[in-house]
């Protein structure tokens, strides 16, 4: 009798639990947690309405986020790229202008120099040779202690291309079930289609913020003061990103990273330059002088002694005012929006006209800049951005 119970309430629980699956999936599909990835990057590079796409499912999982974008510049094979974590994000493909599909941005928030490499890596073995690439570099990388832990990180070279659907499917069927029982299903898909821009992904939806179909994030809208933010106040108690460690120590393992990645672009004979990224001026100028942030001359020695050797020049932007930044470029201590960006690109471009000529006019670029009002939202948002 009790087996037979058992075995009546097992079979019952399984197909409550079917039945719970297959009425979450029409709508885990409809907010895009449950599209397929390549589907996506399809509709993003085709729809004549602008697709910013961040699916929560893939948060803890370090490979999904990579295989995305590689998908992604694998449509578009673009001939500029940029590589860079969340810092590197706000370079958008206006920068660009023979094509929407010669600008793909690789940034990924949190990324490492290990992910830059096993990203660039991929492409390479996949055919891609793009033209340029930009190579955003975190200083706080290579103080060992520093960085928060806040994703997992891929620890390979290379990145595996078959995607598991399946386990996209059951990751997205779950997150949309827990995000139903908090009451949020009537809330988040009236935000599907806002302000012109479809939105796909639970992350994207709520912050409304996500990957454009040139890779890159628009900075987002709800921004707390400076001095609210984990950053500064990082900054101020000297942890996290801006823990001194003990000194003058440097991460050899991310040196090691960029010398691959340098090696592996002269080997190809793409155009590399490889960027110290600007900090706000008060930062700056600690990391500068300061002798808790020791680590940071040997560093910029160390980086430029390593691309020199294979042909190439390191620039050192940490300081934002040089090119013309300010305080009001920053978002928090180390983030900045699309006009330091394009300050940065447009260097780039003066540096090496010959280089960008194909792909980049100075004279719209200078345009773009002289007409910027808000330092935070400077290209317009068209379908292929």
């Amino acid at each position: 009798m009790a087996r037979r119970f058992i075995l009546k309430f097992t079979f019952f629980l399984t197909s409550l639990l079917m039945l719970i699956a297959l009425s979450v999936l029409p709508v885990a599909y409809h907010l895009g947690e449950a599209i397929p990835v390549h589907a996506v990057v399809e509709q993003q590079n085709t729809s004549t309405t602008p697709i910013i796409y961040e699916p929560a499912w893939g948060k803890d999982d370090p490979l999904s986020p990579l295989q995305y974008k590689i998908m992604a510049e694998m449509y578009r094979h673009a001939a500029v790229l940029v590589l860079g974590s969340s810092r590197s994000r706000h370079f958008r493909n206006a920068l660009v202008i023979t094509s929407e599909n010669d600008f793909y941005n690789l940034s990924i928030a949190g990324a490492t120099e290990q992910e830059y490499l096993a990203l660039f890596n991929t492409l390479l073995q996949q055919g891609e040779t793009p033209a340029i690439v930009i190579l955003g570099l975190d200083l706080f990388r290579f103080n060992t202690p520093s960085i928060p832990n806040s994703r997992a990180y891929w620890e390979q070279d290379t990145v595996p291309l078959d995607w598991n659907y399946l386990t996209q499917l059951e990751a997205a069927t779950k997150r949309t079930f827990q995000e139903l029982l908090g009451g949020n299903y009537i809330t988040l898909s009236q935000r599907v289609y806002e302000d012109g821009v479809i939105y796909w992904g639970y992350n994207a939806l709520l912050n409304r913020i996500g990957y454009l179909p040139d890779g890159s994030v628009l900075v987002p809208k709800n921004r707390p003061p400076l001095e609210e933010t984990r950053t500064y106040k990082a900054f101020q108690t000297r942890t996290a990103w801006y823990s001194p460690g003990d000194g003058t120590t440097i991460y050899q393992p991310a040196l090691e990273d960029v010398e691959q990645i340098a090696a592996l672009a002269a080997e190809h004979d793409i155009a590399l330059y490889p960027v110290i990224l600007p900090f706000y001026p008060e930062v700056a100028d600690a990391l500068l002088t300061d002798p808790d942030y020791a680590y940071v001359a040997p560093t910029i020695q160390a980086t430029d002694d390593i691309v020199t050797r294979y042909g190439y020049k390191l620039y050192n932007f940490i300081d934002p005012r040089p090119l013309g930044g300010d305080e009001s470029d920053f978002f928090d201590t180390h983030h900045f929006g699309e006009r330091l960006s394009l300050l940065i690109y447009t260097e780039l471009v003066r540096d090496n006209p010959d280089v960008f000529a194909p792909y980049s006019d100075l004279a719209t670029l200078e345009r773009y800049i002289a007409e910027a009002e808000d330092p935070f939202y400077v290209f317009p948002l068209s379908r292929g951005q």
